[in-house]
């Protein structure tokens, strides 16, 4: 037995020595699919380590954490997502707790240095240094205009200890109700080990002003603790033990559930933190997966492909054995060996080269952190193993079926190939007319799921017919053409070698759906989402002339003159080149509500010219034509209890006036009524404005097409003639720039996911050409043996290819087209109406981009093929 085995490998191992030109091609699919697929690994259990270390680095000084249940659990339907004001005095009265550390966070845009702002989070420094878990260089903050940044931050932006930045003055804010930056001073700069970390993106300042403003917001929520607060307390025991935490949860054995604090484990707490933050990484994890899935698909269809042509060509070798005495089960292990010899060497190399690149990457990118832990490794070297040898599974097992007369019949005399067979045809129907049902299921039902599970089984039945399809096709294709043309002889090699002709198609074809239906998915969601954000932000700019963040540009003094000289300013902006039109609107008074959002705070609603408003946002002049109207977005109303059409009174500076309510899908920022009914309000005057923090905007409407680095350009302008900061410009413009280059890196991921597809794809375009031109190099030598040149004799091979590439690529863009169309369904279940727009220009480019690189692909074999002698040819043929 061991002798059979050895002699097994003997055979396949010197088998694969004399194909290896053949196998190639097959090699770099499998090396590429399991590279990919290797890496997709190794990120994810690095993201997952730099969680991991991102939770422990926090809790290291910890011994004990408390925190919010609805935060804990990361579902607020478990509980309230704040701890309470009682369960913070129990923590701190304890006897057991030496120190506690309420994490107090808000998220804050800073301007670190000029003309730069970073988006980050605020935190309050522990009373007690000694649980605060970074070294730091410098010393701690001890009052609110103090703070720490990371290493990180300040290598970014080049900040020193003593160095100063502004910062929203909460502790003003907690008293007055204004928004004003003071200055902080940077006295300390924490040491951070994870690049992009969470603490490496915070500021830690001392004091009690940022706990103070969070918890007086949470009380004017009407105490609700799901709006702002301390989610979590770090704990430091006097003794840390198990009856320490017994005393803690005694303390609130009578509080209700969904405010009982969950007292964990620093331990148990990293587990359930790296849990809760996973879940987005799960969902990365998933889209990858269903990348690398494609990758080893397409590598599975060159591997199978390589091995039917293999175990065709070696009828008569397969033969010989078999009159040796060797039986058909032999015959099978020993090809199931070559392919296991094949896919195990070059999965290695997949994997080594994977972590090679994860190693450059990691030197390149400091600020990620790789994790070279071997699992990713395994998991890619089995996955790549196995896809092998169920991709040779059939191929191979066709070896039982054939009889040993029929195995010395030559390749030639067999006749002409299936393209699929009747089973296959079969499934690929049914799963299309499954997939039809379940879509109009899911249409009618509402069913995100079913309608994408539809189209997902049409798409799978697309597949598997297709061949059928291209097969009908290619014959087209004969009609008209003399009989010894290259087309017509083209066309019948097409239909002759069925297998590898189905087997190219489907690599194109599968190519073409996938690329298709991105190109489709990113014009329609592009025109989807930009026509709703039009509709619910129709105001393309808006500036707020708040005093309180840079040198006061309105003063309180004289209201009227301040307006009068602004709206001048506004007329002078309707010259830039992206501003079509602009007006300003002004606080007017205001509305008595009967159950305000906030209690003690009455809303104010702005006047604006009802003429100009017809320029700057027609989609609200059209509800404001009746003066006594007043516009009111349905988020606001729906807040403060207001109603469609109710009558509401708005309170001025002289009178009052009542108005009826108009509601706006828009995002208004503030109810709008019209200038003409500020006459009977009266004059807006200093107490209005200072009495409720509220200051005039103005409204810009940008022009059609302009590009958003000209429009930038212009805010710029804008911001230094208001004498307002560039953060104080808001509106539809910039964030339909946002969401245009988020669609755009979405975009740019999918293509380079679905690189590695597309070059397995052209590996195996190039490997079926191989393959075939040597299965048919007998009737190449005879086509050489009649006259003809070998240049035609390469146009001839080129056609061939052109033709499968021709059909595969258009049948795939449209049903890619197709299936995208179907699957964008999922938004009108959202109701968001979808806006379909058909990409015919970069459709087309692809079309011809697909044909381009299969004809590349094919190049070097077909003209390997055309240079061969009709003697080597014969002599070549097996």
């Amino acid at each position: 037995m061991k002798s059979q085995v050895t002699s097994l490998r003997t055979v396949a191992v010197s088998q694969l020595v004399s194909e290896r030109s053949k196998l190639s091609l097959t090699a770099l699919g499998i090396t590429l699919a399991v590279l990919f697929l290797t890496g997709i690994f190794i990120v994810n259990q690095s993201t997952t380590a730099a969680l991991e270390e991102d939770a422990t680095s926090l809790y290291k000084n910890s011994d004990y954490v408390a925190q919010a249940p609805g935060s804990f659990y990361g579902d607020t339907d478990k509980g309230e997502d704040f701890l309470s004001e009682q369960v913070l005095r129990d923590i701190a009265d304890s006897p057991v707790v030496k120190s506690s550390w309420p994490l107090y966070k808000r998220e804050e845009s800073l301007q670190l240095v000029e003309n730069k702002t970073a988006i980050m989070t605020r935190s309050n420094f522990p009373e007690d240094s000694s649980i605060f878990p970074w070294s730091i260089d410098g010393r701690a903050p001890t009052a609110s205009n103090e703070v720490l940044v990371s290493s990180q931050t300040a290598e970014e932006y080049g900040l020193m200890v003593g160095n100063h930045f502004p910062m929203t003055d909460l502790a003003l804010n907690s008293e007055t109700g204004e928004v004003k930056d003071s200055e902080r001073t940077i006295v300390g700069i924490f040491q951070v080990k994870q690049p992009n970390s969470s603490a490496a993106r915070s500021v830690f300042e001392g004091g009690s002003a940022l706990q103070k403003n969070l918890d007086d917001l949470a009380l004017d929520s009407a105490g609700s603790r799901n709006v702002s607060g301390a989610r979590q307390v770090l704990l430091e025991l006097q003794d840390p033990h198990d009856k320490s935490a017994e005393v803690l949860n005694s303390l609130w054995a009578n509080i209700e559930s969904k405010q009982r604090p969950v007292l964990s484990s620093v331990e148990a707490q990293i587990q359930q933190a790296v849990r809760n933050q996973s879940q987005g990484v799960n969902v990365q994890l998933y889209v990858l997966l269903v990348f690398g899935g494609l990758a080893l698909l397409m590598s599975a269809f060159v591997i199978a492909n390589t091995f039917h042509a293999l175990v065709a060509q070696r009828v008569p070798q397969l033969a010989l054995l078999r009159t040796l005495g060797a039986s058909s089960i032999t015959v099978f292990w020993l090809l199931m060996l070559e392919s296991l010899i094949l896919g195990a060497v070059f999965s290695a190399v997949g994997v080594s080269l994977a972590y090679v690149l994860a190693f450059c990457l990691s030197k390149v990118f400091q600020d990620f952190t790789i994790d070279f832990s071997t699992s990713a490794g395994l998991i890619g070297f089995l996955v790549g193993v196995s896809m092998t040898l169920l991709a040779n599974l059939l191929p191979t097992w066709k070896v039982f079926k054939i009889s040993p007369l029929a195995m010395f019949t030559s390749v030639s005399a067999r006749g002409s190939e299936r393209a699929i067979s009747p089973r296959v045809a079969l499934l690929g129907l049914l799963l299309s007319i499954l997939g039809t049902g379940v879509f109009v299921g899911g249409n009618i039902s509402d069913q995100t799921l079913l309608i994408l599970a539809g189209c997902f089984s049409l798409m799978l039945g697309w597949v598997l017919l297709f061949p059928l399809i291209l097969r009908w096709i290619i014959q087209i294709f004969r009609w008209g053409a003399s009989p010894f043309s290259n087309r017509a002889l083209a066309s019948q090699n097409a239909v002759h070698s069925a297998t590898r002709t189905a087997a190219t198609g489907r690599m194109i074809f599968l190519s073409t759906v996938l690329i298709g239906a991105v190109l489709m998915g990113y014009s329609s969601m592009k025109t989807t989402i930009f026509t709703a954000l039009d509709e619910w932000s129709p105001v393309s700019l808006t500036a707020t002339m708040s005093p309180d963040r840079t040198t006061p540009s309105l003063t309180y003094s004289s209201v009227s003159k301040e307006v009068q000289n602004l709206s001048q300013k506004v007329i002078q902006l309707e010259n830039l080149p992206t501003v079509e039109s602009a007006q300003v609107v002004s606080p007017a008074g205001t509305l008595l509500l009967d159950s305000p959002a906030q209690p003690g705070f009455l809303p104010v609603a702005y006047a604006a010219d009802w003429t100009q408003l017809q320029q700057t946002v027609p989609v609200v002049s059209e509800l404001l034509q009746d003066t006594h109207t007043i516009v009111i977005n349905k988020d606001f109303a729906e807040a403060n209890n207001v109603h469609d059409g109710e009558k509401i009174s708005v309170q001025g500076t002289e009178s009052n006036a009542n108005f009826t309510v108009r509601f706006t899908s828009a995002n208004i920022p503030f109810p709008l009524i019209s200038s003409k009914t500020q006459q009977e309000l009266g004059q807006p005057t200093q107490e209005l404005f200072s009495k409720n923090n509220v200051y005039p905007t103005v409204f810009f409407k940008t022009t059609p097409g302009a590009g958003f680095s000209a429009i930038q350009e212009d805010m710029n302008v804008i911001a230094q003639t208001l004498g307002i900061p560039f953060q104080a410009l808001s509106g539809g413009a910039l964030e339909r720039n946002s969401m245009e280059e988020n669609l755009n890196k979405v975009l740019m991921a999918c293509f380079i996911l679905l690189a590695a597809t597309i070059l397995i794809s052209c590996a195996g375009v190039a490997n079926s050409t191989t393959l075939s031109t040597i299965q048919r190099s007998q009737d190449n030598a005879l086509f050489r043996t009649i006259g003809m040149p070998s240049q035609r004799l390469q146009q001839l091979i080129s056609t061939e290819i052109l033709m499968i590439s021709l059909v595969a690529a258009v049948l795939g863009s449209l049903v890619g087209v197709s299936i995208c169309a179907m699957g964008l369904q999922i938004l009108a279940v959202e109701d968001l109406a979808v806006k379909y727009s058909f990409p015919w220009i970069e459709i087309l480019a692809m079309i011809c981009t697909a044909i381009l690189l299969s004809w590349l692909a094919a190049l070097t074999p077909a003209q390997q093929a055309a240079k061969i002698s009709p003697i080597e040819a014969l002599q070549h043929t097996r």
